[in-house]
Parts: C-alpha cells; sequence; structure tokens
C-alpha cells in the first residue's frame, strides 16, 4: 500500500524561494563579464591597438562607440548572448532546485572569469601569436577562483522544515530499542553509466589522435568521461545519522539525508512516478503518471540512484520529492529507515 502521489505533490510548496532571486542574478552576471572586461580594457589602450585585435581568437573592432549598437555589433556581444541562454534556460528548467541553481551561479563566475583573462593574455593584432606555458596556469587559477566566488556568492541554500510527524501505520517498520544501534550496508553498479563512460572514452581517445583541438576540449571532454565513470559505483549505509550515498570514486557527489528530512519510507517494485498538474490529467484521464528519473544530482523529482528494473528503497523527503536507491533489500531498507523515525519522533514527543 503506497501513499497517494496526490499527498505528496511537488507542486505543494515551494522550498526553493529562498535567495533565489539572488542566485539568479548572479547567473546572469557571470557572461556580461565575457564582454565587458575585453571591451573596456580595449577602450582604455584603443590609442595603442590596430583597427582589429583578436580575443581569444574573437576578432574584435578598437573603435566601437560606447553605444547599444557600437556593442552589440561585436563578435564578444554574440557570445555572452549564448553564454546567458545557455545559463538561463537551466536555471529557469530547475526553478525548485537550488541546489543545481547555485552550481549554474558558480558555472557562471568561472566562465565569467576565465574567458576574460584567457582572452586578455591572449590578444594580439593576428590571432596567430604563440603563448607561453605560463598562461596555462593563470588559465587555471582563474577559473577556480571564479567558481569559487560563484559558490560564496550565491549563499546557503535553503532548507526545507523539518518533519515532526512519524511515518504512517502502513509502512513497514523495525522495532528498535532505547539504545539498539543497527547498521545497513549495500552497493551498486550502474550498466548504463559504465556504457556511458565507455562511449565518452572512446570519443575522447578519437579526438586525440584524428582531430587537432585545443587542449582545453579536449581536458573538457576527459573530465566528463572520468566524472561519469566515477558515478558507476554507489554505495548506501543506513545509520543513527542517517541515510548516506556513498560515491566511493568521487567522494564530492557523496551525501547524507538526516532523519529531519524523511517523511518515511517505503519499498517499490519501480521508482515512484512525478504527478505534476500535467501528469495528474493524464492520470485522471486513464493513463497513468510517467515512472520517475533518479539521477545523483538533482532533478525534479527527486535524486538517487537506480542501476536498473528491480525494487528500490524510497525515501518520501520534506521537500515533496523523493530519494531512491536500487536494493535486492529495499523492503529491509525501509524497515530500518522507519525504525529510525520512530524512535526519534516518539522520544522528541515524549
Amino acid at each position: 500500500m503506497f501513499i497517494p502521489l496526490s499527498a505528496v505533490s511537488p507542486y505543494r510548496s515551494d522550498h526553493a524561494a529562498p535567495g533565489r532571486t539572488r542566485r539568479l542574478v548572479l547567473t546572469v552576471l557571470g557572461p556580461v563579464f565575457l564582454l565587458v572586461v575585453p571591451l573596456a580594457t580595449i577602450k582604455l589602450y584603443t590609442g595603442r591597438l590596430p583597427g582589429h585585435v583578436h580575443f581569444a581568437g574573437w576578432a574584435v573592432d578598437t573603435g566601437y562607440e560606447l553605444t547599444w549598437r557600437g556593442v552589440s555589433s561585436q563578435s564578444l556581444f554574440g557570445l555572452m548572448v549564448w553564454f546567458e541562454t545557455a545559463l538561463v534556460i537551466p536555471f529557469l528548467y530547475y526553478w525548485r532546485l537550488p541546489r543545481v541553481q547555485r552550481g549554474l551561479v558558480a558555472f557562471s563566475f568561472a566562465f565569467g572569469l576565465y574567458v576574460p583573462v584567457s582572452g586578455l593574455l591572449s590578444i594580439s593584432a593576428t590571432g596567430s601569436a604563440s603563448r607561453p606555458v605560463w598562461h596555462v596556469a593563470v588559465e587555471a587559477v582563474a577559473l577556480a577562483v571564479g567558481f569559487a566566488l560563484g559558490r560564496v556568492a550565491a549563499g546557503p541554500l535553503p532548507q526545507p522544515p523539518e518533519v515532526t510527524a512519524a511515518p504512517p501505520s502502513h509502512a513497514p517498520a523495525m522495532a528498535l530499542g532505547p539504545r539498539q544501534r543497527v547498521l545497513f550496508t549495500t552497493s551498486a553498479w550502474s550498466v548504463r553509466t559504465l556504457l556511458a563512460a565507455t562511449a565518452l572514452a572512446a570519443a575522447t581517445v578519437s579526438i586525440v589522435l584524428w582531430d587537432d583541438l585545443e587542449w582545453q576540449r579536449v581536458v573538457l571532454l576527459a573530465g566528463m568521461t572520468v566524472f561519469v565513470a566515477a558515478q558507476a559505483r554507489t554505495r548506501l549505509q543506513i545509520d543513527g545519522s542517517g541515510v548516506t550515498l556513498r560515491v566511493p570514486w568521487m567522494p564530492i557527489l557523496s551525501r547524507t539525508v538526516p532523519y529531519a528530512l524523511i517523511r518515511f519510507a517505503e519499498a517499490r517494485n519501480e521508482p515512484p512516478p512525478y504527478r505534476g498538474p500535467a501528469e495528474a490529467e493524464a492520470g485522471a484521464a486513464g493513463s497513468g503518471p510517467p515512472p520517475g528519473r533518479y539521477r545523483l544530482g538533482d532533478g525534479t523529482n527527486g535524486w538517487g540512484a537506480v542501476s536498473g528494473k528491480g525494487p528500490v528503497l524510497a525515501l518520501s523527503l520534506a521537500d515533496d520529492r523523493w530519494f531512491v536507491y536500487s536494493t535486492r533489500e529495499a523492503r529491509e531498507a525501509a524497515a530500518l529507515v522507519n525504525g529510525w523515525l520512530h524512535r526519534r519522533r516518539q522520544a522528541g514527543t515524549a
């Protein structure tokens, strides 16, 4: 037996609202630096430069006027608009996910600082001048500093209210004594993730062997390969601190769900479906809502690790989403989580 999905609809509340306007403004601000910094620098030294200079491969007219027409006619303006679109659209798509929005702010600041620094280092009259090796180190520092500044500027993430109600009576629960400690661990591999990483690795090798690209693109593709491959193996641990999903090969992706943010746990034969307004209408018309999609990163449905078909542990969270994990011991894991919840919340009301 499951609680109706309408009872935990993600449209019931908006826990992501605090700080969202700030994060949106900061996301928009990063690409502006791509245009303002190089054009302002070139304007300061316009008397010492030729009519056209190459800024990181982009030809810039040094005689532009400080007007809308003059600035918008520059090729860098198109680059700024492209980055704005590439950042704002995902921000709007993940309107309710502050963790993703903070990542977009950091990405915006990183490239907003990296591109001007890289361009100013490579500025030339022909675009073919060789660059010293130390430029690479400076660019790497600019990228790291921009990312860190973005994370700090985005501010802390809003937290959903803590759950105080005990799990529903139908949810399986393990009876735990006042001092009893129980630990549950399991692990899983994702074949789909391994296949995706293999495809990326093959693409990286082929580019290195048969294509002449800048080192930045090769490093970016290789980094994506490592990032995806690192997510192929995950571990789940349930103990007194909460439910922890560990990524052994990339600890930065590991996260713990504290019991204060869990409503209840249950075992399902497949991941919980997503039920927004459109899906609710489809369900009323006789077709059920589509299965939810869950990854290590935040999503509208929730997050977690689903390795394929089979039972999953599903946690209903305080932010109206789900945490899911594929495991054959889903029922035992759900009973243990609910056992911890019962003991903690009964003790809190005693």
